[in-house]
């Protein structure tokens, strides 16, 4: 059977008795490929299709710059105008305590 996935758009298909299976989101857009994930520390992610990436600061690291989100903190724009331009991602969260990852997509044939 051929479905389509209602957020990515993408089709995928599947015979018809199985029980579930995990897509990789592969659509025109990074924002729906990829999900946000809070950063704690160093991280390893174990993706469904065997690769295995890691990486991120130490926590005592991203403890001790964690309040220092704003690019111009010090700045002689932010000491005389009090300019602030924070370090977002595409989806608007912090790239200092967020990071993306490829999206999986579990689906269940009930």
């Amino acid at each position: 059977m051929v479905k389509i996935d209602p957020v990515t758009r993408q089709r995928f298909t599947h015979a018809p008795h199985i029980g579930d299976m995990i897509l990789e989101a592969n659509s025109q857009d990074d924002v729906l490929d990829e999900e946000n994930v809070v950063v704690i520390g160093p991280w390893t992610d174990n993706n469904p299709d065997g690769d295995t990436v890691t990486g991120g600061p130490p926590s005592r690291q991203q403890m001790m710059w964690g309040g220092h989100a704003n690019e111009l903190f010090g700045t002689d724009a932010w000491v005389e105008t009090g300019a602030d331009l924070d370090n977002l991602n595409v989806t608007g969260k912090s790239a200092d305590t967020h990071r993306r990852r490829k999206k999986w997509i579990y689906k269940r044939f009930d």
